[in-house]
């Protein structure tokens, strides 16, 4: 049951971001799901994943979040995966893989944008992913949970270009 627990909802999404409320839930919740069981794991590690997940769940079902957990999970891992999900979405809504190759939907109405435009609003919004990560891990270690860290913080430096 805890691998369907989602750290963040669908909705959250459409009310906190720029993401559409007609974007079909299905595509935002594979979203999520990757960025959470990829991206997220990859920065706590399965234990604390695990436990946050319980957390979550234990939330629903009316119990309080004790701290430092709370905390971790409604402002460091909301605000993480709310970027992230963002970078994610980029190219999930704008290619399908089909039988016939991978393709660009058209609409009479709309001009998709080109793989290059995709690419600078996925950069865009990892900019803040890579600064909410930062943040998380520094919770992390000022919280005594760094035992569970599975990577340090990114440091990154754009230099203009491509």
């Amino acid at each position: 049951m805890a691998n369907n627990i989602f750290l963040i909802s669908t909705d959250d999404l459409k009310s906190e971001t720029l993401i559409n409320y007609n974007l079909d839930d299905v595509i935002t919740g594979r979203c999520i799901k990757n960025c959470q069981e990829i991206y997220l794991r990859d920065i706590i590690g399965d234990e604390l994943l695990s436990k946050l997940k319980e957390l979550a769940s234990a939330e629903i079902a009316g119990e309080d979040i004790p701290e430092p957990y709370y905390t971790l999970l409604d402002t460091f891992v909301f605000n993480y995966l709310l970027y992230k999900v963002q970078c994610e979405i980029c190219i999930a809504i704008s290619f399908k893989i089909r039988n016939i190759g991978v393709s660009s939907d058209r609409d009479v109405n709309v001009d998709t944008l080109q793989i290059e435009g995709i690419e600078k609003i996925r950069d865009y919004y990892e900019t803040f992913a890579v600064d909410a990560e930062n943040r998380l891990i520094d919770y992390l270690k000022a919280n005594n949970l760094a035992c569970h860290l599975k990577k340090q913080a990114n440091i990154s430096l754009y230099l203009g270009g491509k």
